[in-house]
């Protein structure tokens, strides 16, 4: 198939690029699942952030702080992103954030009020429905002239002298590859989040985007700050990785307990202790758990028992929609929670977003001529920490500047190179081998042995020993991939295989992972090194990795001089 703007992912980034970008030339939008419903916008249990003045303004939401403005709110996401953020992103995101949530809510889009979130200096989540967000899409990308495909997994970029000019797919329904070829291709397809056992994320986010943007040649940046979500459930099992209880820790005044029932906390952020952002309350409790003081199922325990029970009990009342009445999800939590008065919840930190990712300028254009990029996944706003807020603030903000561009530049690409299609040879096999394969590595076990090994290694608490052993054991993990077998040998809805192709590219993202990490000598965001326990001031820099070869290089441009340190969690600076 042949067309202006390819789109690859259709979560909320997806498909507003897609109608942006449709508005002046033809689109294609592919989605590995359910357009509109597949990818981590649907499940987000969901606040976008808007600075409080704008809120008030030109929301005209009640609450809103006049004192607040998007210089406010800019200053906040870089001093919580540890300097790493760019301020020109930044800028962009908070001047823009409050006309396209107003575009949104002209179209349909309920606000449910507004909460104060950890490290904003003022009340800025304005409270959605994630569902709604994707229902007002889905409404608003199917008054478009946009062809869409569902259920067909992206394997490979087409490169076509040192440019992408499409992509080959694998359809699942039909079992057939295909190819679609463009002159613009925008990729949104999210985070790798099912590199690790404990995730938020829906199973789709799997860093197909990361890993086929590395192998073509992208420059990838803050590839060392996977965020992790602390105080998700780890208990009762029926309720495993709901994350109701990290919320209830951001809404209440809830405490982290160590099975010593000390609140830990207090030695990494004694002002705002729980109150704290996600990466140090992760960090944190990644240093108790790996220390050999967690409870009893590898977690920490979150208690509301210092609370009195009325208040307990009516808690529920106020907390905002979705939480409302002590329900998650539509599950009547009471039925299943012990009686929280009394007893402390088991939880851990799980893998929630994706804070860097490929390197993309103002306009969302990548380092490959004709690939642009928006969403969860790309560098720049969030540097090595994500406010709350601001993941579906970035998706909404840069799908239609993103879509914007691409349209443009595909305005200007008036050929459409051909595709050397003998040159897919290697990708076509590498969708097809499994499947043909019957004594092989079951892929289905090594996608265990892959995020049971990158939670040892490149999880939440890191030093050089756990890296070296994770590059040996990455090694061992490559070579079973390339031995991969499937159950079945059909193309049509192959599980096995779709796990396979998965795992090829949840590899390349832990390598570049790992060399990150491996090349930050410090502490910093959501990035904790035991061996390298302080923020240096030299180390304000962000580390890029690229493709060298068949492996993944880190470089960083550090000044000469050591400028000075401070404790981690202790966070400080301005963009001025």
């Amino acid at each position: 198939m042949n067309t202006d703007v390819l789109v690859i992912g259709s979560g909320a980034a997806g498909m507003l690029a897609a109608a942006e970008a449709s508005r002046r030339c033809a689109v294609i939008l592919v989605s590995k699942g359910a357009w509109g419903r597949d990818g981590a916008t649907v499940t987000a249990q969901a606040d976008i952030a808007v600075d409080g003045r704008s809120c008030r303004e030109i929301l005209n939401i009640a609450g809103g702080d006049p004192a607040d403005s998007p210089d406010t709110f800019a200053e906040d996401i870089f001093r919580e992103g540890e300097l790493l953020g760019n301020p020109e992103h930044i800028a962009i995101q908070t001047e823009s954030i409050a006309k396209e949530v107003l575009k949104l809510h002209e179209r349909g889009l309920r606000f449910r009020g507004l909460v104060k979130c950890p490290g904003h200096s003022y009340a800025r989540g304005v409270w959605i429905s994630a569902v709604e967000l994707c229902y007002v899409l889905r409404g608003l990308l199917s008054k478009t002239s946009s062809k869409i495909i569902s259920h067909s997994v992206a394997c490979e970029f087409c490169i076509n002298d040192g440019a992408v000019i499409g992509a080959l797919f694998w359809d699942r329904i039909n079992g057939e590859p295909f190819v679609v070829r463009a002159r613009v291709t925008v990729l949104c397809t999210g985070g790798a989040m099912r590199l690790y056992p404990y995730t938020t994320a829906p199973e789709s986010l799997t860093g197909d985007g990361l890993a086929m943007a590395y192998r073509a040649g992208a420059c990838l940046r803050d590839m060392e700050f996977p965020m992790f979500l602390p105080y998700v459930l780890l208990s009762p099992k029926i309720l495993a990785g709901a994350a109701f209880s990290h919320d209830l820790a951001m809404l209440t005044e809830a405490h982290a307990l160590n099975r010593a029932g000390e609140r830990y906390i207090k030695n990494w952020d004694p002002i705002r202790m729980e109150r704290t952002t996600r990466d140090i309350n992760s960090v944190a409790a990644g240093v108790e758990i790996f220390n050999g003081r967690g409870s009893p199922a590898g977690g920490v325990w979150l208690s509301l028992a210092h609370l009195p029970a009325g208040l307990i009990e009516h808690m529920g009342d106020w907390l905002p929609e979705g939480l409302h009445g002590w329900r998650y999800g539509g599950v009547n939590l009471k039925e299943h929670l012990p009686d929280i008065s009394k007893d402390a919840l088991e939880t851990i930190p799980a893998s929630h977003f994706w804070n860097g990712g490929i390197e993309i300028d103002e306009n969302g254009a990548t380092s490959i001529p004709g690939l642009f990029a928006a969403g969860e996944g790309t560098a720049g706003l969030h540097g090595a920490n994500r406010l709350s807020g601001n993941g579906l603030g970035q998706a909404i903000v840069w799908g239609v500047r993103v879509g914007r561009a691409a349209s443009w530049e595909a305005g200007v690409r008036t050929t459409l190179p051909n595709i050397d299609l003998p040159s897919l040879k290697d990708a076509l096999h590498v969708l097809a081998d499994p499947a043909e394969r019957r004594n092989g590595v079951s892929s289905v076990n090594l996608w265990s042995e892959i995020r049971d090994s990158s939670w040892r290694g490149i999880g939440l608490v890191r030093n050089i020993e756990s890296l070296n052993r994770f590059s040996d054991e990455l090694a061992v993990l490559r070579g079973k991939a390339n031995i991969q077998s499937a159950r079945s040998a059909s193309l049509l809805w192959n599980r096995d295989l779709l796990i396979a192709i998965q795992n090829r590219n949840a590899l390349d993202v832990a390598e570049c992972v790992s060399v990150a990490a491996m090349c930050r000598e410090e502490s910093r965001g959501a990035h904790y090194r035991s061996d390298f326990p302080h923020t240096e001031d030299r180390w304000a820099r962000s580390v890029k990795v690229k493709r060298q070869g068949d492996s993944a290089v880190a470089s960083v441009d550090l000044p000469e001089e050591a400028n000075g340190r401070r404790k981690y969690g202790m966070k400080g600076g301005s963009m001025s």
